[in-house]
C-alpha cells in the first residue's frame, strides 16, 4: 500500500486530535479518581453503570502513560515532516505545507497570511502536494495522490 502525501502530512494533526481525545478522558477518569466515595468496594469493574475509583485509577496511569509515548511519536513525526518540507525548492510550497499541516491553520488564514487568493493557495497546495511525493516517493515510496 501506497501512502498519499496529504495521508503523510496529515499523521501529525491526526495524531495530536488522538493526544486530545485521550486528554480529554484523562480528565474524566482523573474526576472520578478523585472523587471520594461513600461505598467501599474491592470491585474494579463497573458497578450500576459507573466506574469504581480504582478501575478509574488504573485507566488514568495507563491512559497518561498512551499520552505520552504519543506526546513523543508526534515530536519525532513532526521533526521528520518539517525536515522534508524543507527540501521542497518552493518557499511558497515549503509555507504553505508548513501552515496547513504542522500550523493546522485553515485556507483562508493561509491566504491571508501569505497575502495570495484562496484560489492561488490552492494551486500552490497542489504544487507542494506532488513535489513532495515525488521527492518522498523517491526515498520511502510514498506517492502524492489528488
Amino acid at each position: 500500500d501506497s501512502v498519499t502525501a496529504k495521508d503523510y502530512l496529515s499523521r501529525v494533526s491526526r495524531l495530536d486530535a488522538q493526544i486530545n481525545a485521550d486528554l480529554q478522558e484523562a480528565c474524566r477518569l482523573r474526576s472520578i479518581a478523585e472523587r471520594t466515595s461513600a461505598v467501599f468496594s474491592n470491585d474494579l469493574v463497573r458497578r450500576n453503570g459507573t466506574v469504581s475509583v480504582e478501575s478509574a485509577v488504573l485507566a488514568l496511569k495507563e491512559l497518561e502513560a498512551q499520552v505520552i509515548d504519543n506526546l513523543h511519536q508526534t515530536a519525532r513525526m513532526e521533526q521528520d515532516t518539517r525536515e522534508m518540507i524543507a527540501r521542497l525548492p518552493r518557499s511558497e510550497e515549503r509555507t504553505v505545507l508548513l501552515l496547513r499541516y504542522l500550523g493546522g491553520k485553515r485556507w483562508e488564514d493561509i491566504a491571508s497570511e501569505m497575502h495570495y487568493s484562496w484560489k492561488q493557495i490552492h494551486r500552490i497546495h497542489k504544487r507542494a502536494l506532488l513535489s513532495f511525493g515525488k521527492m518522498t516517493h523517491n526515498d520511502t515510496l510514498i506517492c502524492a495522490k489528488l
